[in-house]
């Protein structure tokens, strides 16, 4: 606010005529327009220098904001810079296989790597990394192949209520029971989102391209949650919601689902299976997931039995 400063100084050490601080705008708006800096850097200090003619000099503001603001013309231009960059990342999609996907999820899970396990849990959550680190709850849900969600970060401090998200390439069982060993490695669960972000970004980030990069494209952790919404919509979306507004919903947007439109929707994910296809195997592991439950409770008795036993010095003979 250096120049804000200086801009405040003169104007106010003496009395000046109108015209006078008219030209001394003029020239901070040149000092601004040449300095180099970014567009929304130049608005915001364009927009001091305003407020500070309006508190000193009132009757001045009308005539200074006249040409004190950022052309139209140049608004219309970055709008339309936007537009055409946003048209060219949907028309040349970053391209992934669903089989690809898929056996990363199986690869990963399986991994005793720190951060290997937490990209599979953004795969088949699209949960941002802090959510997955610390922040975020996840406990069974009544739909299939769903689990309840709450935690979110980035809703500006606003609490967000709990909802239900779909699960990709894991049961959700699976998916709780991995997060319980992400968080038994690594407890993170006082610290703010700033402290887990610096300790984990740039290792995530680093793993993320180990496993998912290929020289035609460069992956990041939003990247991950473009594949994830992709593949869960055509999943279990529901044909009669458009895909912006489920892909919003389950990504925790609130407000228009232009926002996946223009930052989410840009990769591509070939050779989905319809989830009736994905469901026998879902199935399977579902059971698979009960059986080793079952064996643990059983586990479990036959050691109270034995330990029953030796505390009553048990004698078979007493029982005749």
């Amino acid at each position: 606010m250096v120049l804000e400063s200086d801009f405040e100084k003169e104007v106010s050490s003496r009395r000046l005529t109108d015209s006078k601080v008219v030209e001394l705008v003029r020239t901070y708006r040149r000092r601004i327009e040449e300095s180099g800096w970014a567009r929304n850097t130049r608005i915001v200090k364009m927009s001091r220098i305003n407020a500070i003619v309006k508190r000193l000099y009132p009757h001045l503001y009308a005539e200074v904001l006249s040409f004190n603001v950022p052309d139209r013309q140049e608004k219309k231009n970055q709008i339309q810079e936007r537009n055409e960059f946003n048209m060219n990342r949907l028309e040349n999609r970053q391209e992934f296989s669903f089989k690809e996907i898929m056996s990363d999820i199986d690869t990963l899970k399986e991994s005793e790597d720190y951060y290997k396990l937490i990209i599979c849990i953004m795969l088949a959550s699209g949960r941002r990394n802090a959510e997955v680190v610390a922040g975020g709850e996840f406990s069974p849900s009544k739909l299939p192949h769903h689990v309840i969600f709450s935690g979110q970060v980035k809703s500006r401090e606003e609490k967000r209520d709990a909802y239900d998200i779909p699960v990709i390439g894991l049961t959700p069982q699976t998916l709780i029971r991995l997060l319980e060993k992400i968080r038994g490695m690594k407890n993170y669960n006082d610290k703010s989102n700033m402290f887990i972000a610096s300790r984990t970004n740039a290792y995530i980030n680093r793993a993320i391209v180990r496993v998912l990069d290929k020289p035609d494209r460069h992956c990041t952790s939003e990247t991950i949650r473009c594949i994830y919404a992709f593949i869960a919509y055509r999943l279990y979306g529901n044909p009669k919601i458009s895909e912006p507004a489920y892909c919003s919903k389950i990504l925790g947007h609130k407000g228009s689902p232009n926002v996946f439109v223009n930052n989410y929707n840009r990769i591509f994910v070939s050779g989905i299976k319809s989830s009736l296809d994905t469901g026998e195997e879902e199935t399977i592991e579902v059971l698979r997931e009960e059986l080793a439950k079952k064996d643990r409770e059983n586990a479990f008795l036959k050691n109270e039995i034995a330990s029953l036993k030796r505390q009553l010095n048990f004698n078979p003979k007493r029982l005749k």
